[in-house]
C-alpha cells in the first residue's frame, strides 16, 4: 500500500510595520454665525497646509492588517480673514491640526510587489486657530468620526516600500453655543471637510 505524504501549507506570520509620510492637507469649512443682537455672518475657508504623518500597524496576512496613524500640521499662516460681503479683513490666522486614527486596512496583492488597500476606521482631530486682533471666541474645536482611505504601495524589498494615499480624516457638522466676539455672544455653525494626500514610506520588521 502506498501512503500519500501529507503536505503543510506554509504559514504566513504576522509582522509589525513603521512608516512616516509628507502630507498635503485641505480643510473646506463653511461657518454661519447667528448673533445675539439680530446680525447673521456667512464664511467659508478653504485651508491648504503641510502635514507630517506617523504610522504604525500589524499585518496579518496579505489581505488584512490594523493600523494606527498620528498626523501633526506645520501651522499655515493665513493672513487675512472676509466678510459675508468677501470683503478681506486685514488679520493674521494661523490654522494648525493634530489627527489621531486607527483603521482597519483591507488589502489586494496586485502583484508580489504591488498592494491597493483601503482605510476604515476613527478619526479624531484637533483644530487650532489664532488671530493677532482683539477677538475673543474658543480659538479652536475637535472633529471626531468615521474616517476612510484608499492607496497603494510598491514593496522595492521585503522590509522597504513606498506608499500614496488620499484619506478623509473628518466630513461632518458642529456647532458651537455661547461664544463671544468682542463681547457680542453668538452660535457658531460649521460645516468642515478636512482631508489629505500622503506620500510615505514604511519599513516591515
Amino acid at each position: 500500500m502506498i501512503e500519500t505524504p501529507m503536505v503543510e501549507e506554509a504559514s504566513t506570520p504576522g509582522s509589525f510595520y513603521v512608516g512616516a509620510a509628507y502630507g498635503m492637507a485641505n480643510l473646506e469649512s463653511t461657518n454661519s454665525y447667528d448673533y445675539l443682537d439680530g446680525t447673521f455672518t456667512d464664511t467659508v475657508g478653504d485651508f491648504d497646509y503641510d502635514t507630517v504623518m506617523l504610522q504604525a500597524g500589524y499585518k496579518f496576512n496579505q489581505y488584512i492588517a490594523i493600523e494606527g496613524r498620528y498626523w501633526f500640521g506645520m501651522g499655515e499662516d493665513i493672513g487675512a480673514t472676509y466678510d459675508a460681503n468677501g470683503n478681506q479683513v486685514d488679520s493674521d490666522y494661523a490654522l494648525n491640526i493634530d489627527t489621531w486614527a486607527i483603521y482597519a486596512k483591507p488589502m489586494y496583492p496586485v502583484t508580489e510587489q504591488f498592494d491597493i488597500y483601503g482605510l476604515l476606521g476613527y478619526a479624531s482631530t484637533e483644530v487650532k486657530r489664532s488671530y493677532s486682533d482683539s477677538r475673543t471666541y474658543t480659538p479652536g474645536y475637535d472633529m471626531d468620526g468615521f474616517s476612510w482611505g484608499l492607496g497603494g504601495a510598491y514593496a522595492f524589498t521585503e522590509n522597504v516600500a513606498i506608499f500614496v494615499d488620499y484619506v478623509n480624516m473628518y466630513d461632518d457638522s458642529n456647532t458651537f453655543n455661547g461664544e463671544t466676539y468682542n463681547g457680542t455672544a453668538f452660535t457658531a455653525n460649521t460645516d468642515d471637510v478636512l482631508s489629505t494626500v500622503n506620500f510615505g514610506v514604511t519599513y516591515t520588521f
